[in-house]
């Protein structure tokens, strides 16, 4: 292929006409599902990366319990506590905002596969 994706994209958003083939069609999903793909593996590494600060959060809030010894510490157990939750709920809807880019992908994988074949679906 002569031209790159990015000057079929330019010249459909400048309004000219553009002829695309299956060929450039299954380049363009494919090179959509790559930019996918990525986006899980930085989702994973997000998630670990939560995961593991999570755990050493938790053993910071167990750290406090056990020396409870006041208001203050009170007060720095439920921040704890508080930012822990907070980061549960982020590592929810980081899992979710995976999920729903791996369905993406699946869906374009038959999508790219049937226009390989030269069969339109």
């Amino acid at each position: 292929m002569s031209t790159s994706s990015n000057s079929y994209v330019e010249q459909a958003t400048r309004g000219d006409d553009v002829m695309v083939t299956q060929e450039q069609l299954a380049f363009l999903v494919n090179h959509g599902s790559i930019k996918d793909a990525l986006k899980v593996e930085d989702y994973k590494r997000m998630a670990r990366q939560l995961k593991d600060s999570v755990k050493r959060r938790c053993g910071y809030i167990g750290a406090l319990k056990a020396r409870h010894s006041g208001a203050d510490s009170n007060e720095n157990l439920k921040f704890m506590e508080w930012i822990c939750f907070e980061d549960m709920e982020n590592g929810t809807r980081l899992l979710v905002m995976m999920k729903e880019t791996e369905m993406k992908i699946s869906e374009k994988i038959p999508f790219v596969t049937s226009l390989r074949d030269n069969v339109v679906v």
